[in-house]
Parts: structure tokens; sequence; C-alpha cells
């Protein structure tokens, strides 16, 4: 099931390779977000090629940082006043500003009729902080009575760590077609969002 789940994220990294990296003439908040889901796309591409070696430990400690990259951009994008946005860019950055309190200014900023990215990470949060800085949930991964690395993922938990990579990509890639100006993008990426989920 892994390597048909691995297909299907690579031919998603492949499209929005290919039809978002389009030319963008942006400036202050809008360039800045647009750099965030770009990062974000790309760290979907690394989990890709990190799991297809495999290399999970790594692969699975990048998932946190690419819906930080995502969630950063949407706020930039859609909440951020323009002196937020202007402190972002500062050696504080977003310091006293915890990730939870921007997704959920950002949803009651858009009016989300449901809180899907706080949802998101009131579910994934503390596994994933657990693999990115080596908690113990990492380690316990990392070897059996006779090896080392990688050997304790179950197959269902790279699926899931692949198919999460793969819905923020998504929302990354809507938000990136936003930004271009494209009707006729913005309406494709949503409709292989939808297509994603069903």
């Amino acid at each position: 099931m892994v390597p048909a789940e691995l297909e299907r994220q690579a031919e998603i990294a492949h499209w929005i390779n290919a039809n978002l990296s389009v030319p963008f003439s942006l400036s202050g908040k809008d360039h800045l977000a647009l750099s965030c889901f770009d990062l974000s796309v790309e760290h979907h591409a690394a989990i890709c090629a990190l799991c297809d070696i495999p290399l999970y430990g790594s692969m699975f400690a990048l998932v946190r940082v690419q819906f930080e990259a995502l969630g950063n951009g949407l706020w930039l994008r859609h909440a951020a006043s323009q002196e937020q946005a202007e402190k972002y860019q500062t050696k504080d950055g977003l310091k006293g500003i915890g990730f939870g309190t921007l997704l959920t200014i950002f949803e009651a900023r858009v009016g989300a009729s449901a809180p899907a990215f706080t949802d998101l990470k009131k579910r994934y949060w503390e596994i994933l902080s657990n693999f990115t800085h080596t908690g113990f949930q990492g380690v316990a991964r990392r070897s059996d009575d006779t090896h080392t690395g990688g050997v304790n993922y179950s197959e269902q938990e790279v699926l899931t760590m692949l198919r999460l990579s793969g819905v923020l990509a998504h929302v990354a890639a809507i938000e990136l077609a936003g930004l271009s100006g494209g009707a006729a993008l913005i309406s494709t990426s949503l409709d292989r969002f939808r297509q994603y989920g069903a």
C-alpha cells in the first residue's frame, strides 16, 4: 500500500511543480505568504523523496515543519496586520504568538465554518512534535532487538503521514493558485483537492 500512496503523492508534487512554478509579482505580506506556501510544497516533495529511500525518521520529522510553513503562510496572507508582517521579518519573528493562536486567528478572520486547521493541530501536533524534536515516539522507532534504523514504523503510520502531507500540500497549492490570480488554476487546484479528499 505504501508504494501506491507514494506514487499518488509524487504525482501531486509533480503537478504542483509543473503548474504553480509561475512568475509572481507580489510584495509585502503576499510575498512572504507565497514563500511560506512554496516552502510547504517543497517539504511535501522532500517527504515523498525521503519515503522512497526510505528514511522514515527524517520524513516524519518534516511533516510538522510543513504544517508550520503552511500555517504561517495562511496567517500572513489572510490575518496578519502590516505591523505583524514586518515583525515576522525581524529576529523575534513570531515570538509570543503560538502556532495554535495563529491558526485560530486565521480561521476567525476568514470566517471558517469549522476550525479545520485547529482540529488538525489538536489531532496531530503532539506526535508530530515528538518526531520533529527527537521525542520518545521518534526514538522508539529507531531500533528493535537486533537492528537500528527505521525498523518500527508501521505501514499505517507511513500512510497517515503521507496522506496528511498531501492535504497540506493541496492547501498550499490552492493558496499559490490564489496568489497567481489565475481563475482557471484556482478552479483546477480546488477540484484536485476535492478529488483527493473523496
